[in-house]
């Protein structure tokens, strides 16, 4: 109908579903659907900040939601598959659709009152700066 011709299977193609749900079910202990839809995360500190950049292909901005709860960062995306039209057949896809939610945990303490955070060109960028440390003030006692 539209020009498109199916490729043809391979030996890797058919054990792929396999080897890749049973890799997932090895590594990291997390179930097969939340590792599958975790986006890819970089995660940097500096001196000041923590700097977190996460990949939201295809995701729009009114569905991105990101909360810092006890000093953990938690990020929900939500990536919305297009309808398909009257006269459209869909041949191929293997984007991944549906809820993504990353939980990063900072083991100092941040200020959740001057977290940034700039979406643009499906990168999530995130500045969680971290708090001042309180020194000590030292007390002049006078001696007698």
């Amino acid at each position: 109908m539209y020009g498109l011709t199916r490729r043809e299977n391979t030996v890797e193609d058919l054990f792929a579903p396999f080897l890749r749900d049973a890799m997932r079910g090895f590594f990291g202990g997390v179930g097969e659907i939340e590792r599958a839809y975790r986006a890819n995360a970089s995660v940097k500190e500096d001196e000041k900040s923590y700097h977190v950049t996460l990949e939201l292909p295809g995701v729009e901005k009114k569905d991105v939601s990101v909360e810092l709860v006890e000093g953990t960062l938690v990020v929900a995306a939500e990536r919305k598959k297009d309808d398909i039209k009257e006269g459209e057949c869909e041949h191929h896809d293997d984007f991944l659709y549906g809820k993504r939610i990353n939980r990063i945990s900072f083991p100092k303490e941040v200020d959740a009152e001057k977290v940034e955070a700039t979406f643009k060109n499906g990168l999530l960028s995130i500045t969680i700066p971290k708090k001042e440390e309180v020194k000590p003030k030292p007390v002049e006692i006078k001696v007698k």
